[in-house]
Formats: structure tokens, C-alpha cells, sequence
């Protein structure tokens, strides 16, 4: 998998202490249609048996759930994503 020198810096500018209590860059968001985490965008990522999306920071559902805390929803055009715990 190439990683591309944009992906590398987003990577290297996560923060070691992310918030636990909104969404923000280096997230790792559980909602109630999959796993996501904030950062590089890729399709799929199987980590510990678990199947996570990247998502990047310009993308249609991460700019409706930046900022949002658990429990709350954001609209994307018609699908509604509700954020069930954030990591």
C-alpha cells in the first residue's frame, strides 16, 4: 500500500491526545453504519478484526460530523449517521 506524502503529513499531525469528546482529526468513530477513522482516506482497513473506513477531513460525512459529540446525528444528503462512542 503507497502512502502518499499528503497521507504521511495528515499522519504525522495527529495529535498523541485526541479528544475523546467530539470528532476531530485522528478520531476513531464507531456510528451506527460502520467504523471510521479521521485522517488518510482508505477504502478499507482490517485492524484487530475489525473493518475500519479512513475518512478524510474533506469529505461529505466528516465535515457533517466534525465537532459532533456521541449520541448526536448529522445529515448527509439522505443517510443520517448517529455517533455511537468515539475513541
Amino acid at each position: 500500500m503507497e502512502i502518499s506524502k499528503r497521507e504521511l503529513y495528515l499522519l504525522r499531525s495527529i495529535p498523541n491526545e485526541v479528544s475523546k469528546d467530539n470528532v476531530e482529526l485522528g478520531s476513531l468513530v464507531k456510528t451506527d453504519k460502520r467504523l471510521v477513522l479521521v485522517g488518510p482516506a482508505y477504502e478499507r482497513m482490517d485492524m484487530e478484526g475489525l473493518v475500519v473506513i479512513g475518512i478524510s477531513t474533506a469529505a461529505l460525512v466528516m465535515r457533517a460530523i466534525r465537532g459532533k459529540r456521541v449520541s448526536e446525528t448529522a445529515q448527509v444528503r439522505s443517510i443520517t449517521h448517529a455517533n455511537k462512542e468515539i475513541y
